[in-house]
């Protein structure tokens, strides 16, 4: 094999993530789904984060996901806290938060919008956003933003700004395809996929996370050898595509037949995937499997 072949092979391989430390179960989302602020989390891609859910009393989400975290969706209860008990929420508890910064008795690398649902589903979305950056300005100017989110209001040009103006973006995209996309997601509007997959191209320095599932029942990993693929393709014509994540599903689930793939198995997939683009792929591996827990 002639230099130039081989080091094209050591590029397109994946890279393996995990926490600097071991991540305690009272600190992730779904212990803390009554808080606004939670952690600092020992995040695989964010060192220590900071985490701010605008659901504290119930989950709301535009999606119905098989594997998440804090459980199924209620398409029929979305009572959405307001505005003013939000904000109030979070100047009460960045007050003691600043104090242990200060104190060096925690670390913060990121503040990050993920929720006990999907943040961007709030109707004051926008106003909440800008009232929670004016702080984190005054009281954190040196710690950079991020958001997780599942991608589904992407066409309010608004959300677009907002997401474009964190440091770092984080948008779920668990298939390649809309039959896949409808079983693993089950997003309440059974007709956003072309929306989705359209309005992907406006988010700058795009990452894109994907949550590999499998059971009898519901499997994404065809879609990932294959539709999944051309998909990546098209974002990286259009430059904006900047990495991919790959996990495992490694936390309790609601769906209890979901397997949990092994490291092994998910670089495979992985090294797959980098093999046929061009950009980073990145394996998201926990130092703690909560599910055996």
């Amino acid at each position: 094999m002639n230099m130039g072949k081989q080091l094209q092979l050591q590029q397109n391989k994946c890279t393996l993530l995990t926490q600097r430390r071991e991540p305690q179960e009272e600190e992730e989302l779904w212990t803390n789904t009554d808080r606004v602020l939670y952690g600092p989390v020992a995040s695989r891609r964010l060192g220590e984060s900071i985490g701010i859910n605008l659901f504290p009393d119930r989950k709301i989400c535009s999606y119905n996901c098989v594997y998440c975290d804090v459980g199924l969706s209620k398409y029929n209860n979305k009572k959405y806290v307001e505005f003013e008990k939000i904000s109030q929420l979070f100047e009460d508890q960045i007050i003691p938060i600043k104090e242990k910064f200060q104190n060096d008795l925690i670390k913060i690398d990121y503040f990050t919008f993920c929720g006990n649902g999907e943040d961007l589903d709030h109707p004051d979305f926008e106003k909440i956003y800008y009232f929670i950056r004016d702080i984190l300005n005054e009281l954190f100017p040196e710690i950079p933003t991020a958001i997780l989110t599942n991608g589904a209001n992407l066409a309010n040009p608004k959300n677009i700004k907002i997401i474009n103006e964190m440091d770092v973006n984080f948008i779920k995209l668990d298939a390649g395809d809309e039959k896949t996309f409808l079983r693993i997601n089950r997003p309440q509007n059974h007709n956003i996929w072309e929306l989705l997959i359209n309005n992907l191209k406006y988010i700058k320095n795009l990452r894109l996370e994907t949550a590999i599932v499998d059971s009898e029942k519901y499997s994404n990993l065809a879609s990932l050898h294959s539709n999944y693929i051309d998909l990546i393709h098209i974002y990286e014509k259009l430059e904006n595509l900047k990495e991919i994540y790959l996990h495992n599903i490694d936390y309790p689930t609601p769906d209890k037949n979901i397997r949990l793939i092994g490291i092994e198995e998910l670089e495979e997939l992985a090294d797959f995937i980098a093999k046929k683009v061009k950009i980073p792929v990145y394996v998201l591996c926990s130092r703690v499997n909560f599910r055996e827990r």
